[in-house]
């Protein structure tokens, strides 16, 4: 298996079972670009760094339906 792909559900795992570090981890491999593309749809950066931070609080809200 990649391991990528490895670290990526240990992570998931761990935020599952309420882990911050996991969670801080999964949020700084993942936030560089989801800002890139929320630039390209506000343009604005404290629109974007929003949106950013709501994606990130709806989704460690619903990890637990994440397979």
């Amino acid at each position: 298996m990649d391991t990528n792909l490895e670290i990526a559900r240990d992570l998931v795992e761990r935020c599952k079972a309420n882990d911050r570090s996991a969670q801080m981890a999964l949020y700084r491999q993942y936030c560089d670009g989801m800002f890139c593309v929320a630039m390209r749809f506000v343009r604005e950066r404290d629109d974007a760094e929003d949106l950013v931070q709501e994606a990130f609080i709806k989704a460690f809200r619903k990890i637990q339906q994440f397979r």
